[in-house]
Parts: structure tokens; C-alpha cells; sequence
């Protein structure tokens, strides 16, 4: 006899195969941020990326499909760039 897989089971199949997508592309994203030179970091973060979306149509993309905690490492490794600049901290 068949086994007939619950709609929970269904459900559960799907949204593992989706987080094991998801893993991959933050972390492609986290190497592309790593890559950033620093003095793009500050604009990028300020006027596309930050806190909260703005009109840039990156900003919207960003801020939609990403979630808090993806942001929130995302936006970490730019504001690192600010910090870990000598010649940043020297102005401030």
C-alpha cells in the first residue's frame, strides 16, 4: 500500500526545500557585500539599502524580499566598512 503524505507533510517538504534556496542566496548576497569597496559602502547603505526603503528601486527590492534578520546581516557587514576605515574615523 501507497503511503499518502499528510497536506502538514506536503507543507513541510516545500518549506524545507525553500529555506535550503534561501541559505544559498544570502550568502551569495554576503559575498557581494564583503566585496564592496569601502567608499561605495556608505552610499550604499545610506541612500539604497538602510534602515528603511527609499525610491531606488534597489532599496524596494532589498527591503521586500529580504527578511529583518537577512537585512539586518547584510547592512552589518557595510556599516563594518564604515568602521574598519582609518580614514573615516579620522574625520569623525
Amino acid at each position: 500500500m501507497e503511503h499518502q503524505q499528510s497536506f502538514t507533510e506536503i507543507t513541510e517538504l516545500i518549506r524545507n526545500e525553500l529555506v535550503k534556496l534561501q541559505k544559498p542566496r544570502i550568502d551569495t548576497l554576503k559575498l557581494i557585500m564583503d566585496n564592496v569597496p569601502k567608499e561605495f559602502a556608505v552610499k550604499l547603505h545610506d541612500n539604497y539599502l538602510g534602515v528603511g526603503p527609499t525610491r531606488a528601486t534597489l532599496s524596494a527590492t532589498f527591503h521586500d524580499i529580504l527578511n529583518d534578520q537577512e537585512r539586518e546581516e547584510l547592512l552589518q557587514i557595510l556599516a563594518k566598512k564604515r568602521i574598519d576605515d582609518p580614514e573615516k574615523q579620522m574625520l569623525e
